[in-house]
């Protein structure tokens, strides 16, 4: 077993440090898996959380403390060791703790950890301030992949261009908007169950092709090996062509709008309501995505185990929205843009929603940029967006609307909404729990603070010689078991 796995994906992202403010895992940001480890990690069949650098971890009666024993003799790419004093800095790091300047984008996942201590070499322990029932299943996600603390020290804000982990995978090469080029660990510690050393691959090859039509054209041609944007006008005829493998799985992803909540006219929820009710979402899950994507009435996935279907959003209604412009102060509409990808298919979402909005007098003004200017205008606080999430704890995305939150790009703090959040967060059991995250989905949809277009699912396709690929619900998916036949 090994290989070359050449793999067509839509972008070039920003930077790949986990801790980052900028941290985006889609497009070669997807490389992130293979270079970095978590603590834990998730079965991608069964979403069970396993052990990965962490052997096993035991909480604490009152939940406020996690103990975890790490695996022995794992080292990063740089040749420095894997241990309990590069879990603390990860984690001091990424919420603030050592350098009160520094924001990472997910900092809202950790913002419970007091400290973490060096118990010794390979154990380390969480202390937190007051128990968060979300935190396991964040280490198990992006901004719970370790970083080299040595790497990190060296190459300072460069180091998200040059990412160093414990991962299967290391980079070799990485050119922007060209391909980034990751190859094997060779000092990888985790065996298949028959002893076999991971990975299996010898390298990863991503090259960015925005038009993810021209994705599919490289797969049949063999120029490409494996494609994870699969233009939804396209999906039947994959399905169809024998030379083609397709993997479709219900994820937890769904496209989101975000608008800024701390100036007019999305201040007014009356405003909120009228644009968002113009919105015809299954027009455009028919038109756009061909019925692959499904209407969301909700930021929480018919994947999740917390998944409500009784949970409705504000109704498709032109009168309605007109009315709601009226009552907001607008009557005759109002202008407003929108930061989005140059990526096709977006675009022809984002040209849906302007049709359908102008027909209250609402002028949405599109402005395309690539990856890097969506998240530099977010984190500017400036206009609106619209994200592609996938998240195995659907408190993920509503932590990020903590009013203290410098992930809370949106400008929301609503008093009701932290007081669900904290709820949720400090429930153990699972079903008192769900109770409450349904309820956070609720008010969101009712508010409303931000609006689910359609829940995607986890797609892709490949040459028949790819071997070995099992798809997640989470937006990385892990390719140590692949190989090429």
């Amino acid at each position: 077993m090994g290989g070359t796995l050449k793999w067509a994906v839509g972008y070039d992202t920003d930077g790949i440090d986990p801790a980052g403010r900028t941290l985006s895992l889609g497009g070669t940001g997807q490389g992130a898996r293979e270079i970095y480890n978590g603590l834990i990690q998730y079965d991608p069949d069964t979403q069970k959380l396993l052990p990965e650098l962490a052997k096993e971890w035991a909480v604490s009666p009152d939940g406020k403390e996690i103990t975890f024993k790490l695996q022995p003799n794992v080292k990063f790419h740089d040749g420095t060791p894997f241990n309990a004093a590069a879990v603390k800095f990860h984690f001091e790091r990424i919420t603030g703790i050592t350098d009160s300047k520094y924001v990472g984008r997910f900092r809202n996942n950790f913002l419970q950890i007091a400290n973490v201590e060096v118990v010794d070499d390979l154990t380390a322990k969480f202390v937190l301030k007051k128990p968060q029932a979300s935190l396991l299943s964040f280490l198990g996600d992006g901004s719970g992949y370790i970083t080299s603390p040595a790497a990190v020290q060296k190459f300072g804000d460069a180091y998200q261009k040059n990412p160093v982990g414990t991962g299967p995978m290391k980079i070799k090469e990485w050119t922007k908007d060209l391909r980034m080029v990751l190859e094997k660990n060779p000092d990888y510690f985790e065996k298949d169950a028959a002893g076999n050393k991971y990975p299996y691959l010898d390298s990863i090859v991503f090259t960015p092709i925005p038009d993810a039509s021209v994705q599919i054209a490289n797969v049949r041609t063999g120029t490409m090996d494996f494609a994870d944007e699969i233009a939804p006008a396209e999906v039947a005829k994959v399905k169809a062509d024998t030379s083609l493998v397709y993997y479709e799985k219900p994820s937890f992803g769904q496209e989101t709008l975000y608008p800024m909540y701390d100036k007019p006219p999305f201040d007014n929820q009356a405003c909120r309501e009228a644009f968002f009710g113009a919105i015809d979402k299954a027009a455009i899950s028919k038109a756009v995505y061909f019925d692959v994507s499904k209407p969301a009435e909700t930021i929480i996935s018919p994947a999740s185990a917390y998944f409500d279907p009784a949970t409705k959003g504000v109704p498709f209604d032109l009168n309605r929205a007109k009315q709601k412009l009226k009552e907001c102060g607008k009557p005759d509409g109002f202008d407003v843009k929108i930061h989005t990808m140059t990526l096709p298919r977006i675009q022809q979402r984002m040209e849906a929603i302007q049709a359908q909005v102008k027909k209250i007098g609402i002028n949405l003004e599109l402005v395309l940029l690539d990856i890097t200017g969506v998240l530099a205008e977010r984190t500017k606080f400036n206009g609106m967006a619209i994200y592609e999430g996938s998240y195995s704890d659907p408190v993920h995305y509503m932590g990020n609307f903590q009013c203290d939150n410098p992930g809370n790009w949106e400008k929301i703090c609503d008093p009701q909404l932290e007081k669900l959040y904290a709820d949720a967060e400090a429930a153990v059991d699972f079903n008192k729990r769900k109770a409450i995250v349904q309820d956070i989905a609720k008010y969101l949809s009712h508010t409303p603070w931000m609006w689910p277009v359609v829940h995607n699912p986890q797609n892709a396709i490949s040459l028949k010689k790819v071997k070995g690929y099992r798809p997640g619900p989470q937006i990385t998916q892990q390719f140590k078991w692949v190989w090429i036949e």
